[in-house]
């Protein structure tokens, strides 16, 4: 079995290869933000696929330097340490772009005349990639027209949103070249196992109507639109006209007929093919959508890897994800869910919305994991007698941890909903034994099957091995509310600023509802002292891992803190506090160093001692490296999720 890698993760084409070629393939990803191509990523690898690239954007002055950047610069190191590492075969997607064109007829010989920024950096790494093979290194170039699919970005999404709102289309007779996806990935097969080496224009096997692809794409919801009339719209001396409604093909490009017009129409709108809706269905809900990115992504592809139909159910709005999580395969619906306090009425809405929404896209299994979306998910489940619950309890949170009177008493109404919801559950996952055995006494999980998991786990490939910086530094992610201990770490960053000016100490994360959360007046005296460098909420915090030397939690509880897992990864000591969840990530002494909660008095002599030893520092940093490897491994995580929850290939065929 070849070893493939794609550098491109998270991309359209790069996400659908890997779930269409995965049984073929050992395929590997790595993530193109932040990456300084090393001929040591590449070792061991037969094949390279480059997709990267910055596409799908309005072209400013300010942005112009980025296409440059990835598509070009990036692409060619990439290149060249592959083949530094004895990388034998190297794919490079380029585009139809590079020949200038809204209109015409491209022959292969075909001079480029690129008038875009992405179209120059796309041609400009074509002719620099190109000048690095030789016998022992093949390149292949491929240079596709439109690509189209489910989850798809670009001008396809834009007829898509016109056949889904107009009952009339005017009838322009047009051929374009086109590209579905699958045809795409059955392409790159024969590339990759012929270890083709050249300039290719894969296309569809039939060229384009774009009056006839708005018909197909209605007709795939169950909608008519009528073609007919307005013809001279497609002879406008317009842009916009030319690249809606004139003819652009490839004349003798590399044809692919594995998937015909019609069936990827429909594949590309409803994910169905000729077996469809056989296909078993998982719903992942959560009660804050974004969670979805940081906690549950690797996941949720595994089970689509696996052959299953997976939605993702959260609160905030389809528009804001539908494409984004399209893109991997993942289809997205909109419940209806606050996220703190409890409200009888709008706690029966919130189980009116999610009953809702189970009655649609009727799921064989669902994935809960925080305690709205696990009380009230678990309730609507019960009242449809959907046996295949599966909660994960990723903390318990500060109810069962306080003896004031109101929480005694919200801890009654919470223990009571938790039993209501878990009754008919089939497993429940924990992410340490002192939350299990809070559940046990209160009897919530009399009698239940529990599962151990070591978190979420961190996916060690993402978030890899970096160097250390400069200077010591210290960094703490997290949201701003009081029981991840951002006070704490506020006053120990005082305190040392003081005794080591030259220090950094950063602060990442967002405000939040949450009635013990940081205010922002609170934090200003911090930043306007020079005391925290606050960088805000990050959709990617590893370039700021990469700045830090040091990692640092003192939270009250947590189920296992991903952050910290991610820091690990990365190579970073750790600095965390002696409590649930926090306590399963750091060996004290060893991978960094645990201390007592709600003390910045010790986190600040930590911090001194690393700051003031930074070998011991490193030295803990590739000790919690390994343990990352060893013990977090995200694979490991979702397989044990996978087993429990009896996702299997065979079951899905």
């Amino acid at each position: 079995m070849k070893k493939i890698l794609i550098i491109g993760a998270g991309s359209y084409i790069g996400e659908s290869f890997e779930t269409y070629a995965r049984d073929r393939y050992d395929i590997s990803t790595l993530d193109a933000r932040g990456l300084i191509p090393d001929s040591w990523q590449f070792q061991g690898f037969d094949a390279v696929f480059y997709v990267a690239g910055i596409a799908h954007r309005k072209e400013t002055r300010k942005n112009a330097h980025l296409y440059y950047e990835v598509n070009r610069d990036l692409a060619v190191e990439t290149a060249r340490a592959a083949r530094n590492a004895g990388v034998r075969h190297f794919i490079l997607m380029s585009t139809m772009a590079v020949y200038g064109l809204d209109e015409g007829r491209i022959e292969k010989q075909a001079k480029p005349h690129p008038v875009t920024h992405y179209g120059r950096s796309k041609l400009e790494a074509d002719r620099a990639v190109w000048k690095l093979r030789g016998k022992d290194f093949k390149i292949a170039v491929l240079r596709p027209p439109m690509v189209y699919g489910k989850g798809c970005r670009g001008n396809y999404q834009a007829l898509r949103r016109l056949a889904l709102k107009t009952p009339v289309f005017p009838d322009v007779k047009n051929q374009r070249s086109m590209l579905y996806i699958g045809n795409l990935c059955e392409f790159l097969v024969n590339v990759i196992d012929g270890e083709k080496s050249g300039l290719f224009f894969p296309q569809n096997g039939e060229y384009v109507d774009t009056g006839c692809l708005v018909r197909e794409i209605a007709l795939a919801h169950g909608k008519k639109v009528k073609v007919k009339g307005f013809a001279w719209i497609g002879k406008l001396p317009v842009r916009a006209a030319k690249k809606a409604f004139g003819s652009l093909v490839y004349e003798h490009g590399d044809y692919i007929g594995t998937f015909g017009f019609k069936e990827s129409i429909m594949q590309s709108e409803t994910g169905m093919g000729k077996e469809g809706s056989t296909k078993p269905c998982v719903a992942v809900l959560t009660s804050y959508t974004p969670s979805l990115l940081w906690y549950r992504m690797d996941m949720m592809r595994l089970f689509v890897k696996k052959g299953y139909r997976v939605y993702a159910l959260g609160d905030q709005p389809s528009s804001r994800w539908e494409d984004r999580l399209g893109k991997y395969g993942i289809a997205y619906r909109q419940v209806y869910m606050q996220r703190n306090g409890i409200n009888p009425l709008k706690d029966l809405l919130t189980i009116a919305s999610i009953l809702k929404c189970y009655m649609e896209i009727k799921p064989d299994r669902i994935f809960t994991y925080q305690a709205k979306s696990t009380i009230y998910g678990g309730i609507a489940a019960r009242l449809m007698h959907i046996k295949g619950v599966f909660p994960m309890i990723g903390g318990i949170g500060s109810v069962f941890l306080s003896d004031a009177v109101s929480d005694r008493v919200l801890r009654k109404i919470v223990v009571w909903e938790y039993k209501m919801a878990l009754k008919n559950a089939s497993s429940v996952f924990f992410q340490n034994f002192d939350d299990e055995r809070t559940f046990s006494r209160y009897g919530i999980i009399s009698g239940r099957k529990t599962v151990m998991l070591h978190g979420s786990g961190v996916n060690i490939r993402q978030f890899g091995m970096m160097p250390q910086p400069e200077r010591t530094s210290f960094l703490l992610t997290a949201r701003l509310i009081r029981d991840k201990g951002i006070r704490e770490y506020l006053e120990a960053c005082r305190k040392f600023k003081a005794v080591h000016p030259q220090g950094r100490c950063m602060l990442l994360g967002p405000f939040d509802t949450n009635p013990t959360a940081l205010k922002k007046k609170e934090l200003q005296p911090f930043i306007d002292e020079g005391i925290i460098e606050y960088f805000g909420e990050q959709n990617d915090v590893r370039p700021f891992l990469k700045q830090c030397s040091v990692f640092v939690l003192p939270s009250y509880r947590e189920g296992t803190p991903k952050a910290v897992l991610e820091a690990m990864a990365c190579g970073r000591a750790v600095i965390t506090t002696d409590t649930s969840g926090c306590r399963e990530t750091v060996r004290d002494g060893e991978n960094g160093y645990l201390v007592p909660v709600r003390d910045s008095e010790s986190i600040y002599k930590k911090m001194v001692f690393l700051y003031e030893h930074p070998e011991i520092a490193r030295e803990m940093g590739v000790r919690g490296r390994k343990m990352a490897e060893d013990i977090f491994n995200v694979d490991f995580v979702n397989e044990i999720i996978c087993r429990t929850m009896n996702i299997s290939e065979e079951y899905c065929v």
